[in-house]
């Protein structure tokens, strides 16, 4: 479990290694010398406050949309109305296809018969994510949560590939092996992720793993 000093330690390790990269110069020109991301891990471009965008808000600006109507408005589809005739043909349809029960359109229920051909369309070499059933393969006997929790602390705990800390994870990093073989726990292998990047490089195998 990640305590609060931990994670003072890990922000302060964080910018200190920031800080220590070179330094490029401000884009405004006013000569600041500022490390060459943000704190968020961004390519930065300028000092804190230099940003000349034009869409900070100012005291007296008068939005481009005031006193004007949403174009979207009038191109609102309404509906048509429905004959007298046509609403019972189309209740009579809905009966008859749902064995005497009338059922709005909404939370329409499909028969057991179509659940099972969906749920048989997804299962093994059917569905187009199978990899041959290598999920099912066992991992090495090293990889324990002793060597987990060094590759986390040597990564810092974050996401080596989008930067992800535990807190926004919502729950522990994932340990990642970047050859796909789980018997290969050599710590050269093994990286730190946070699960949505497990997950995509779990079904994206032909892609080398990029560090963050």
């Amino acid at each position: 479990m990640v305590t609060p000093e931990k994670n003072i330690r890990f922000k302060i390790r964080k910018e200190i290694k920031r800080q220590s990269l070179p330094k490029i110069p401000c884009t405004c020109g006013c000569g600041t010398m500022i490390p060459p991301i943000t704190v968020q891990g961004k390519p930065a471009k300028y000092a804190w406050g230099h940003n000349p965008s034009p869409t900070v808000f100012k005291t007296g600006h008068i939005p481009w949309t005031a006193g004007k109507k949403c174009p979207a408005i009038g191109l609102v589809h309404k509906g048509k109305k429905i004959s007298k005739e046509e609403i019972e043909q189309r209740t009579k349809t809905r009966l008859k296809n749902n064995n005497g029960i009338y059922q709005v359109k909404r939370g329409w229920k499909q028969s057991e018969e179509t659940k099972k051909k969906i749920s048989d369309s997804l299962k093994g070499e059917k569905n187009h994510g199978w990899k041959g059933g290598i999920s099912k393969l066992p991992y090495g006997f090293e990889f324990n949560d002793e060597l987990k929790h060094v590759i986390r602390d040597r990564d810092g705990n974050i996401c080596q590939r989008c930067g992800k800390t535990p807190e926004q994870n919502k729950k522990t990093l994932a340990v990642h092996h970047i050859d796909h073989d789980k018997m290969n726990n050599d710590p050269r292998n093994l990286v730190t992720v946070c699960n949505v990047c497990n997950i995509w490089y779990s079904n994206h195998r032909d892609q080398p793993f990029k560090w963050g």
